[in-house]
């Protein structure tokens, strides 16, 4: 038999103790590894967070990704009603080309390979992968080491 743990916070929903809707989910495994991790977009409107106790608040959420307009967009998510905000990587890694005489954008596979020195999308495309090299690239790039410090053409 296998054993998973399970915790979901919920936000208030009205006045009553029973007034809640789950937020978010984790479960782990035996091992401790991670095997959901969620916040959930409540389907009624939410009086209060409970951010105290949930570490949740309204506008919690920033999207992150290279060109991640397009996959909100495929996905039908708003901005404003299922996240707070976005950071488009490739509005960061982007650099004026004279030659053209507009902004060329390096791909993410390019950015990760300068930036973190690591090797992505060796075999197959995969949204696991580039979703993990875009916020170990988010997680660099908002250090004091900054995009503008470091080169990417090379």
């Amino acid at each position: 038999m296998k054993y998973f743990a399970i915790d979901v916070e919920c936000a208030a929903t009205g006045k009553a103790h029973d007034a809640r809707t789950p937020i978010a989910v984790t479960m782990v495994d035996q091992q401790l590894k991670v095997i959901v991790d969620e916040i959930i977009k409540p389907s009624v409107p939410i009086v209060n967070y409970l951010t105290p106790l949930t570490g949740i608040s309204e506008g919690h959420m920033a999207l992150v990704g290279q060109g991640v307009g397009r996959d909100l967009a495929w996905l039908g998510l708003t901005q404003g009603v299922d996240y707070d905000s976005i950071v488009d990587l490739s509005d960061e890694i982007k650099y004026y080309n004279p030659r053209y005489g507009n902004y060329s954008v390096f791909s993410l596979k390019h950015a990760v390979s300068c930036v973190l020195n690591q090797d992505i999308q060796e075999n197959n495309h995969s949204c696991q992968e580039d979703a993990i090299a875009s916020m170990e690239f988010f997680n660099k790039w908002s250090t004091p080491i900054s995009l503008t410090s470091t080169k990417l053409d090379g």
